[in-house]
């Protein structure tokens, strides 16, 4: 191969790489950074997310804890049931087509 072959590969290659890198760059997934609550002070406020419970969170009586029980009890046989039709799906066999 003669010297100007080389130097076109080598100039290919390094516009190859580099257009590589720019894509790279250009598509990088970038970490979305939640911006902070302030309160009337200025700081920043710490977010409690809601409960799905219907009793209050600092409530621990039996009764509460009883009815939060039976509203995950619910929420995990909705799950099963959900798991279970996923499942079912993924094991149905394909219809032969005509």
């Amino acid at each position: 191969m003669s010297s100007g072959g080389k130097w076109t590969v080598w100039i290919i290659v390094i516009l190859i790489l580099a257009g590589g890198l720019w894509y790279w760059w250009a598509h990088r997934a970038t970490p979305v950074q939640p911006e902070a609550q302030t309160t009337d002070s200025g700081t920043p406020a710490s977010v409690t997310p809601p409960s799905i419970l219907p009793t209050a969170p600092s409530d621990t009586s039996d009764a509460a804890l009883q009815q939060d029980t039976a509203v995950i009890d619910t929420q995990m046989n909705g799950l099963t049931t959900d798991t279970a039709s996923v499942t079912q799906s993924l094991n149905d066999t394909p219809v032969p087509q005509q």
